[in-house]
């Protein structure tokens, strides 16, 4: 059995599987299906495959969740769901049938591309509205350097109002999502470079200090930064990490 992780992001996350059903865990529930498409979520789930993982990983705009799945992101929020049940089982199942008699990556992301595009084109479902659309873009394209009160007065309404416009649309709180962006910024810092040091990230990413990042890290990634990084980059010596 081979384990990953999936770290929280700001986006959805579609996988198909070519090699069998994968399970994916979040929190107390394992959910074992071929395709997975999971919402926002606010700490990392595993998934285990009982063989080589061999498949598709998507990752997909939140904003596009009521054109391209028919319902808004909260309807997947700290879910996992079958395709199925939002593609429809037969156009699910010739999906997955045509991505296994297709053969070469670059051929079958196109098969799936194809799939999502005309998906996108027959849509009948409305785009997300204007405010919140507003307010996701301007908090990611920040990466988490907003504040609620300063979105909420650009858009002209109270803080309270846009937090809960914002969750009915997201399943999430615009705090939260500054705070996932943050800690997104704070993984790609890492990822450019492994051997900084991790209070130079905090403050790159815009947390207070080292102990700031290091709370965000356990809450979106269940370890501390350190532990990650020794996992993801196992090609580095311990002396050239740098810790403080």
């Amino acid at each position: 059995m081979q384990s990953n992780r999936i770290t929280p992001s700001s986006h959805l996350i579609l996988l198909v599987s070519l090699n069998g059903s994968v399970s994916v865990t979040n929190g107390n529930r394992r959910q074992s299906r071929q395709t997975h498409i999971g919402g926002l979520h606010g700490s990392a789930r595993s998934v285990e495959s009982s063989g080589d993982p061999f498949g598709l990983r998507v990752a997909v705009n939140p904003l596009w969740s009521r054109r391209l799945f028919g319902v808004p992101a909260s309807a997947l929020s700290n879910d996992d769901i079958d395709s199925g049940e939002l593609f429809g089982q037969s156009r699910s199942n010739e999906l997955l049938e045509r991505l296994h008699e297709t053969g070469g990556w670059d051929e079958r992301f196109d098969v799936l591309d194809h799939f999502l595009s005309a998906r996108l084109g027959h849509s009948k479902s409305s785009s997300t509205k204007l405010d919140v659309s507003f307010a996701w873009q301007q908090i990611v394209a920040s990466r988490g350097m907003y504040r609620v009160d300063q979105l909420a007065s650009e858009i002209g309404c109270s803080r309270k109002y846009l937090s809960r416009r914002f969750s009915d649309e997201f399943g999430v709180s615009p705090k939260k999502v500054l705070q996932l962006a943050r800690f997104e910024h704070a993984c790609a810092l890492f990822k450019s470079d492994p051997t900084q040091a991790i209070s130079a990230v905090a403050s790159l990413a815009g947390f207070a200090d080292q102990a700031h990042l290091t709370r965000s890290w356990q809450t979106f990634n269940g370890c501390t930064p350190s532990a990650w990084l020794k996992e993801e980059f196992p090609f580095l010596q311990d002396y050239e990490f740098q810790c403080a």
